[in-house]
Order: C-alpha cells, then sequence, then structure tokens
C-alpha cells in the first residue's frame, strides 16, 4: 500500500512538473522577444505605431470622435499577451488580457488599462508584489488586503495604489476559483 501510495506521490509531482514547464517557457521567450534590440518598454511608449508592435492584436474602437480608442480582448480569460514592463532595475512579464489605449489625434498616448488574466489570490499576490517593488509603492498595506479577502470576493474591499503616471487596482472578476484582476493604468501626462 505504501509503494502504491509513493507512486502515486511521484506521479503527481511529475505532472505537476511537466504543467508548469509550458508556462515556465512562454515567459522565458517572452522576456528574451521583449528586451531585444529594438525592444519598445511599454511604460514609454507614446504613439499609436509603437503600442501596435507591443501588442499587434489592437484594433480601433469606432466611434468616438474627440479622442481615438484603440482596444484588444482575448476571449480566454485565463490568458493573455505578454508585456515586458522594465523600470527601476526590475523587469515584470505582464500577461494583458485586455488593453484600452487612448489617443489624441492617433499620436499622443492619454491613457492605457492593461487587465490581467483572472487570477486566485496568490497569483495576485504575485503580481501586485512585483508592481509594488517596480514603482516603489509600499507592500504592506497590499500583503494585508490580499490576507484580508482572499479568495472571497463578495462584499470584499478592492485595493488601489498609484503615484500618479502609474497605478494598479484589484478587481472582481465573480469566478470563485479565480475572483481577481489587475486593472494596470499608465496616464503618460500626469
Amino acid at each position: 500500500m505504501k509503494k502504491c501510495l509513493l507512486a502515486f506521490l511521484l506521479l503527481l509531482i511529475a505532472f505537476s512538473v511537466w504543467l508548469k514547464l509550458p508556462n515556465q517557457s512562454v515567459s522565458a521567450q517572452a522576456l528574451a522577444a521583449n528586451t531585444e534590440p529594438g525592444y519598445i518598454n511599454p511604460l514609454t511608449a507614446t504613439n499609436l505605431e509603437q503600442w501596435k508592435a507591443l501588442i499587434p492584436e489592437l484594433h480601433k474602437t469606432p466611434g468616438f470622435k474627440i479622442s481615438v480608442y484603440w482596444d484588444m480582448e482575448q476571449t480566454d480569460r485565463r490568458t493573455g499577451v505578454p508585456v515586458t514592463l522594465q523600470a527601476n532595475g526590475q523587469t515584470i512579464v505582464y500577461k494583458a488580457n485586455f488593453a484600452d489605449i487612448s489617443f489624441k489625434n492617433e499620436t499622443n498616448v492619454m491613457e492605457v488599462e492593461l487587465h490581467s488574466p483572472i487570477m486566485n489570490i496568490e497569483e495576485t499576490r504575485q503580481l501586485g508584489l512585483q508592481l509594488c517593488v517596480m514603482f516603489g509603492f509600499e507592500t504592506n498595506d497590499f500583503l494585508a488586503w490580499c490576507d484580508a479577502v482572499g479568495n472571497n470576493w463578495a462584499d470584499q474591499p478592492l485595493y488601489g495604489k498609484g503615484n500618479g503616471k502609474y497605478s494598479f487596482q484589484t478587481k472582481q472578476t465573480f469566478n470563485r476559483k479565480r475572483p481577481w484582476y489587475i486593472n494596470f493604468m499608465i496616464t503618460p501626462n500626469s
């Protein structure tokens, strides 16, 4: 009986490692592709052509006259397009499930919103901590929020932090297993 249990445990560990390998390789490929010569940092991208190079799936949203909006949305809410953020000696591969970028006359970026895929609290904690460290935000209040809400999204407060130019907010997904996503915002002219 012990041998069967040990064999099952080893099989479970091998399966878990196998599941993680593709994710690590995709992140490594995205990081390598987005830091080669010609890399455009989304934190400093200022025009439509740069954003279209970063997120080829962007398309113009019809119907707006004063501002011009471009967006992209993945149909699978658990995946995203890798966008590599680099600042203050830190690098984050931020997977954008949804992007909304507003321009003035298609040349000057007014605001960028990048939504992460839906996440459980541990994934939310990891991404949120990376953003806090990158932008020098206090981490204790974010960690306290994570501990307080966990995966219980109903009637829970949301979290937000920013410095004017860069900010992020947690949002509810209403999915019991993956109740959170992070909305990361860039406001270049703040």
